[in-house]
Order: C-alpha cells, then sequence, then structure tokens
C-alpha cells in the first residue's frame, strides 16, 4: 500500500448535429477504435477518451499541492478537475527548486522546497528524484498541450490518487 497518483487528459469528440464533419469523423474513429459501434453515435452522440498521462508514486508533497490548491483541503481519493494553469505552476515551481538545490546548501533547498511544496511528511534524499520526474512528466504534457492549443478538441485534466 502507499499513496499512488495519477494525472489523467479526458477528450471530448462530438458527434452532435453541429458539429463540424470533422470532428463527428473522430468520434467515429474514437468509438471504432475502443471498440463500440459508431452507428451508436448516429442520435447525436459523442465520445470521451481519458488516458493516464503521469503517474507518481508516494510524492507526499505534489499530492498536498492537489489537495490544497485544486481539493479544497479535501483528501478524498476522488477524481479533481485540473487546469493547465496550474500544471504549469506546479512546473514553475519544481524548476525552481531544482535551480536553487544546485546552487545552494541542502538545508537552504529543503527550506525553499517546504515553502513551495509544505508538506506534512518528512522529506528524504529521494525527493530531489521526484522533483525531477514531476519535471520530466509535466513539461511533455505542458509541451503537446501548446503544440496542440487551437486544435478544436475539448481537452480536460483529471487528477486523482489511490490510497
Amino acid at each position: 500500500m502507499g499513496l499512488d497518483m495519477y494525472l489523467s487528459e479526458e477528450r471530448y469528440f462530438s458527434n452532435y448535429d453541429h458539429a463540424e464533419e470533422k470532428e463527428r469523423a473522430r468520434a467515429h474513429s474514437v468509438a471504432l477504435a475502443a471498440g463500440f459501434d459508431p452507428a451508436l453515435l448516429d442520435r447525436n452522440g459523442s465520445v470521451t477518451a481519458a488516458v493516464n498521462i503521469a503517474y507518481w508514486r508516494k510524492a507526499h508533497w505534489l499530492h498536498e499541492w492537489f489537495v490544497n490548491n485544486i481539493q479544497n483541503g479535501e483528501d478524498n481519493c476522488g477524481s479533481h478537475s485540473v487546469e493547465l494553469e496550474h500544471l504549469k505552476e506546479i512546473l514553475d515551481g519544481c524548476r525552481a527548486i531544482m535551480v536553487f538545490r544546485a546552487t545552494a546548501s541542502i538545508a537552504d533547498a529543503e527550506e525553499c522546497m517546504n515553502d513551495s511544496f509544505p508538506c506534512q511528511y518528512p522529506h528524504g534524499e529521494w525527493i530531489w528524484e521526484s522533483v525531477q520526474d514531476t519535471i520530466d512528466q509535466l513539461q511533455l504534457i505542458v509541451d503537446r498541450a501548446e503544440r496542440e492549443e487551437g486544435d478544436g478538441i475539448w481537452r480536460e485534466y483529471i487528477y486523482r490518487s489511490s490510497w
């Protein structure tokens, strides 16, 4: 047992009458790829596809950030919507911590970590690997989102955890 954390991306594809033909074709393709008969969409249906795009194990510092900033302080292992701007905020904070760590003492770096990501659990040396892993995962997500901006696809990021 332990803390497992997931970030997924949901994409919505419309087959409603007002949707452009390109979007309707996507909805049919996604339904077919998921094993559904696209004919199910013919009466104004839509498709939502979700993919886990990031995973963390026992990153208590990050989980507490989500609890305090996204979940209104309630640690309930539910699914919670996260804006791209939130992911950028985490990414910027993690980068600043790693830069600070490279130029300051470990004690000062840990203080910076606690200021940016307060956590009731003690930090160990493993924390730096966790912060770097977060940078690596979120950078890919942010880069892709910025490349795909304006593509007409509705997307939502969802954070959930499991104890």
